[in-house]
């Protein structure tokens, strides 16, 4: 089925709430972008209004929900031209030296030598390790990549520049905004009814999340879905239902670098970076995946046979929320963030790298339909 491509451009602050009890005690703070979930409701939801579809019918609500979404990513738009950003891979260390300029350091993994031990969730991981014998510090840097430097990355596993301030956008800028309600008698703050709330801003801003000003550049938020779901000009996304305008787009989704598309059997290493959050049944591990040889074959391929080596990933991320069908509270679950890198060796079936480009890598069939789980596939020049 053929897909098409769209930019979604918040006209207010977005309010992603992580799922916590958000009370007197409570504490206001938002998602840092928002999840595959959340985006592929907020596109099913504006195709049934389009189509005036009746949300209380169980066949309607299935159909709905068998509507492949992919995405969220991140886009600038600069005039009339729309470039992808893409999250910020963890084999890419932002670090700096005491009294020196920030700096970008790779990571691969590496065969211990005689004496080290790692404790590594399974006995054929290995680590990885800085490329660099510097003593250096973490620093802080941008959260998303323009398309460039990611294709880069994915190619040669290395960057033009060297500032980590400097390779696309830091992000939604968190709106904080304080809430309260008065005593009519006299005016004073009611007992509890003082409250926070935060949401994401996506208009333009100064590098650093600072508001100075309008600038030509804007951001906006991209998915791709199959043509002609989205008629509607305008969505509702979040919390409060914050309103958003539709623009779809041609030759705008990210597409396979050439060196990447071209691996031949005698090429035996790939990176897999997720694009978007994942779920899988073995938490870090992919369901898809042996226990015990971490041998598998993703959802999306069927000759393509892989091998685990190593991975990095950051703290899993809960993912919950409300189900409208059974007004319920969804169960939650463990995610790994969007970024987190796995190095597979290429057992067999080279011919299918190229149908797992962006193609989900989850474990549940609901969750790729929803878009958990889309992979960038670069090359892992082997060193081990």
């Amino acid at each position: 089925m053929s897909t098409t491509c769209y930019l979604l451009e918040p006209r207010a602050p977005l309010v992603l709430r992580t799922g916590r009890p958000f009370d007197q005690a409570g504490d206001p703070v938002s998602l840092a972008f928002p999840l595959p979930s959340t985006m592929a409701g907020a596109c099913r939801t504006a195709h049934g209004d389009g189509k005036e579809l009746d949300f209380t019918d169980s066949e309607t609500i299935s159909r709905l929900r068998s509507i492949a979404i992919q995405g969220p990513l991140a886009a600038v738009v600069n005039d009339d031209t729309v470039q992808p950003l893409l999250p910020r891979p963890m084999d890419c260390f932002y670090c700096r030296k005491p009294d020196q300029k920030a700096r970008i350091v790779p990571l691969s993994p590496q065969e211990m030598k005689e004496g080290e031990y790692a404790g590594l969730p399974h006995p054929d991981l290995l680590p990885v390790f800085l490329q660099t014998t510097d003593k250096v510090k973490p620093t802080e840097g941008d959260g998303w990549w323009t398309w460039d430097n990611m294709q880069s990355w994915l190619e040669d596993g290395r960057l033009s520049g060297d500032d980590p301030a400097g390779l696309g956008w830091s992000g939604p800028v968190r709106d904080l905004r304080t809430h309260v309600a008065l005593e009519p008698e006299s005016l004073a703050a009611r007992t509890g009814m003082l409250f926070q709330t935060e949401g994401l801003s996506f208009a333009p801003c100064s590098h650093g999340g600072i508001f100075s000003g309008w600038h030509n550049s804007r951001h906006g938020i991209l998915v791709r879905l199959p043509t002609d779901r989205l008629e509607a000009s305008f969505c509702r996304l979040g919390g409060e239902g914050r309103i958003c305008s539709i623009h779809p787009l041609k030759d705008v989704w990210p597409r396979m670098p050439d060196r990447v598309e071209k691996l031949d059997n005698e090429s035996t290493g790939i990176r897999i970076i997720l694009a978007t959050p994942a779920i899988f049944a073995g938490g870090w591990r992919p369901g898809w995946l042996d226990e015990k040889t971490l041998e598998g074959t993703p959802p999306s391929c069927v000759a393509l046979r892989l091998r685990l080596r190593a991975f990095a990933a950051p703290r899993w991320q809960p993912v919950s929320g409300w189900d409208l069908e059974k007004k319920q509270p969804r169960a939650v679950r463990r995610m790994i963030p969007a970024g987190s890198v796995y190095w597979f060796e290429v057992l067999a079936g080279h011919e299918e790298i190229r149908s797992l480009w962006l193609q989900p890598v989850s474990d549940g069939e609901q969750d790729r339909l929803d878009g958990f789980g889309l992979p960038l596939i670069g090359i892992w020049e082997k060193k081990i």
